[in-house]
């Protein structure tokens, strides 16, 4: 894991961008995907959480319209 943060740095560097924990990615892509309206149990495979509850608990309060 650590080369991946070490090869994220690089790349956020090399476009300009402010460093971010690669964790907050996972938060991203869960937002932009909900938001998009991808269906709450793809959402939770993709991340790899092993039940919805845990997805919907953490997700929901990003869309007004999940709730």
């Amino acid at each position: 894991m650590a080369e991946v943060g070490h090869r994220l740095r690089e790349l956020l560097e090399a476009a300009g961008i402010d460093r971010v924990k690669f964790h907050s990615l996972r938060h991203s892509c869960a937002s932009f995907l909900l938001a998009k309206g991808v269906p709450m149990k793809m959402v939770q495979e993709i991340l790899g959480h092993a039940v919805i509850g845990t997805t919907m608990n953490l997700y929901t309060h990003i869309l007004p319209s999940l709730r």
